[in-house]
């Protein structure tokens, strides 16, 4: 019978018997032999690791700065005038303490309305105050705004909150590319530029040389690079926003207690706001979340808060066609949410006021903020 041996050895048979050297003998190593090894297993793989990642930023910071002409000027709330203000609050803590008696919040209505020259010649009750308003401010910034830095700094008396139902809406209505979205990358600029740690000095110079860093606004939102992208390579001229002011522009347009004159002097014009006031006025574009927050963080402080709505050109808005039955609408919000704080408000939409007073269809003048605070200031001196 023929022997069975390698068949007991590849099978492990009885006794363990192995086949003898001649039956499979060793082959000498060839040219190639662990090639494809050692290019799975570099011998310094960090190394090869960190040159991939080094690459890639480079392609990617390469690709935004080639885009960058074609991104929008991201906007949610004004970096600028808030650093400034933030300053003008660290000068008041210096000279006087924390406490403030009256403190005013709000978008850019509130900035331009709300005169604090006029409101200390009016009250009998109150002696300090200061308009904390930031011009393009969504609510979402308005939140940090007055938690990590206002309401931070200063403890004031009273909290006056400006709010109109134009803030209920997510998106700007005036074309100036204010996201809420966007409000931590606005804010982020705001806190560096308001802080001595090294951390935030580094941030300042990545921002200042670093497009990734600086565009990180944009590159949140996938479908705003797609377009810059296709741009870009159609050679397209880049779409024109409102310039971003810069500190220089507020040093020379404030007052040390906050008061505004953007909108001094400047007559009445429609513009193209009641346009897009028309268009995205609308009920369902409401949303009330950033506002409860707003509301909870003023009751939050221990101060006692009141909503303010200001005023508008009525029969403006009225004749331009823009949904009343929104605003009404609107206003029932702010004030059900403000009455389930023990917030009282005060709405001073219909009150009369011609086109005169405005520099535009939302915002006062001059004239117009001695008005409107000479009519409020009463109603805060009941409540002292």
């Amino acid at each position: 019978r023929p022997m069975t041996l390698d068949t007991q050895a590849d099978t492990g048979g009885e006794g363990g018997a192995t086949p003898p050297d001649d039956v499979s003998p060793e082959r000498e190593p060839g040219l190639f032999d662990g090639l494809g090894a050692r290019l799975r297993r570099p011998r310094r793989p960090w190394l090869v690791a960190l040159a991939v990642v080094v690459t890639v930023l480079v392609v990617a910071e390469l690709y935004v700065r080639a885009v960058e002409e074609q991104l929008p000027t991201v906007r949610a709330g004004d970096a600028a005038e808030m650093i400034i203000k933030a300053d003008q609050i660290d000068a008041l803590v210096d000279q006087g303490g924390e406490q403030v008696d009256v403190v005013f919040f709000g978008t850019s209505m509130m900035d331009s309305a709300a005169s604090p020259t006029t409101f200390l010649d009016e009250s009998t009750v109150y002696d300090s105050v200061y308009n904390a308003s930031v011009v393009g401010a969504p609510l979402s910034t308005q939140v940090r705004w007055a938690e990590e830095i206002v309401l931070d700094r200063l403890d004031p008396g009273l909290i006056v909150l400006g709010v109109h139902p134009v803030d209920l809406l997510l998106t700007g209505v005036l074309d100036l590319n204010i996201e809420a979205a966007q409000a931590d990358v606005v804010f982020a600029r705001v806190l560096r530029e308001t802080s001595d740690s090294p951390i935030d000095a580094l941030d300042r110079v990545l921002n200042d040389h670093v497009a990734l860093i600086r565009q990180r606004g944009s590159l949140r939102r996938p479908e705003v690079m797609w377009e810059a992208t296709l741009d870009a390579a159609a050679g397209r001229t880049p779409r024109e926003f409102f310039a971003l002011r810069d500190e220089a522009f507020w040093l020379e347009h404030l007052s040390p207690l906050g008061e505004s004159s953007l909108f001094t002097g400047e007559p009445f014009k429609l513009g193209t706001i009641g346009d897009q006031l028309r268009d995205k006025l609308t009920v369902d574009a409401f949303a009330t979340a950033d506002l409860e927050r707003l509301l909870d963080v003023a009751v939050d402080s221990g101060a006692p808060v009141v909503v303010v709505i200001p005023p508008i050109p009525l029969a403006s808005w009225r004749a331009e066609g823009i949904d009343m039955g929104a605003v009404a609408s609107g206003i029932a919000t702010i004030s059900t949410l403000a009455a389930e704080r023990g917030i009282p408000v005060f709405d001073f939409t219909d009150q009369g006021y011609p086109d005169e007073l405005f520099a535009d269809m939302m915002h006062a003048n001059d004239r117009g903020a001695a008005a409107f605070t000479t009519q409020f200031t009463p109603e805060l001196d009941a409540l002292g």
